[in-house]
């Protein structure tokens, strides 16, 4: 599969997926979800959202905790290959070039990503943004700053990734600008 080495355009690629647990060993993916964001984290598509067929008692003998996910999966008419063509296809019709991966705890789902939907991760470009870091980040830069940052939720949506890299966008990335005899300038981080 050969893809172009320019980015054209700047949108993410936010995908976030429920599994039966972290370890990709063992635990499987049960359901995905996905929605494409231009730089300025704008919606320009619509929710992608999908459950895997498994049966119920398959989904409780890995995690009894998962009592919905096992109904949701049960009667979902959807292989994990249905969604892997689908979600592809779904991309391609929005993103021009490399994609661009969004989300929170993305070490773990690339490990998922690389062993459930290995075409998927072949469009998926090296360059990623991981709301995980920019948390860590504002925490080691400025941690005043850091205790007013929107509280998180055990399992947060993809809305709320994409709510929470907005709030660092807008406080921690603040362009100062100075003023000069010739009018304002931008200059560094705040």
């Amino acid at each position: 599969m050969k893809r172009k080495a320019i980015r054209e355009e700047n949108q993410l690629v936010w995908i976030h997926l429920g599994t039966t647990g972290l370890d990709p060993k063992k635990d499987v993916i049960v359901g995905v979800e996905c929605v494409i964001t231009d730089s300025n984290l704008t919606h320009i598509s619509p929710y992608f959202q999908a459950n895997v067929h498994f049966s119920a008692e398959n989904i409780l003998k890995i995690n009894p905790a998962l009592k919905h996910t096992a109904i949701l999966c049960s009667e979902s008419p959807y292989t994990l290959q249905n969604i892997e063509d689908t979600l592809i296809q779904f991309i391609r019709e929005r993103v021009v070039n490399l994609w661009t991966l969004a989300g929170v705890n993305l070490s773990t789902k690339v490990l998922f990503l690389n062993k459930y939907l290995p075409n998927l991760a072949l469009w998926l470009d090296s360059r990623t943004v991981n709301v995980d870091t920019v948390r860590e980040l504002c925490w080691i830069w400025n941690p005043g700053l850091y205790c007013r940052a929107p509280a998180r939720k055990k399992n947060m949506s993809l809305s709320e990734a994409i709510d929470e890299l907005r709030w660092y966008r807008d406080h921690l990335f603040i362009k100062r600008r100075l003023l000069t005899a010739k009018g304002p300038q931008i200059k560094g981080l705040s």
